[in-house]
């Protein structure tokens, strides 16, 4: 079981909280942008990120393993419309972290992958997220298939590969 840290503990037992989002996004050819949605510029992990208009919706995680999810970035003096138009925002890297103003050095991990299509809305750049593989950011719990031992095939049977035939003996594991 994990124990939430003394800064999480202060937000759940908070009457008021303010929870947000930090976004690290790298257009093709630009510098790295460090957003947050929280009212104020702060720093975490040596970076200041800075306050600015966006949203994160709808990210989850299908049965296959991968992500999706929507970004809506705040464009009223379109720039990053027109990083879109230049083809400069399409398949850029995004790592989004969730975070609560009073804990930011508690950041959490929630998305990473790259983005996908991009629209634009009333003064807004709307991206989809998507990831590269199935192994981008799965939620961080390995999961494994156990066999069981009635379904090991018996010791002395012949499986043949071509032209050439293999006998399974059975070995013992007496530790090292």
């Amino acid at each position: 079981m994990r124990s939430p840290s003394s800064g999480i503990s202060s937000q759940l037992s908070a009457v008021v909280t303010q929870d947000g989002f930090l976004l690290q996004i790298t257009p093709s050819g630009q510098a790295t942008a460090y957003m947050t949605n929280l009212d104020v510029d702060f720093s975490y992990n040596s970076i200041t990120w800075t306050s600015s208009d966006f949203d994160v919706t709808g990210i989850n995680w299908g049965t296959t393993g991968m992500q999706a999810g929507k970004l809506v970035l705040g464009d009223s003096d379109l720039i990053w419309w027109d990083y879109a138009l230049n083809l400069i925002l399409q398949d850029s890297p995004v790592s989004i972290w969730q975070v609560y103003a009073s804990a930011p050095t508690e950041a959490e991990p929630l998305w990473s992958g790259r983005i996908g299509s991009v629209t634009k809305g009333d003064q807004t750049v709307e991206c989809t997220l998507n990831t590269d593989s199935m192994v981008r950011q799965v939620p961080t719990r390995r999961v494994q298939y156990v066999i069981p031992t009635s379904f090991l095939a018996p010791a002395g049977k012949v499986i043949s590969i071509g032209s050439q035939n293999w006998v399974l003996n059975r070995q013992t594991y007496t530790g090292a």
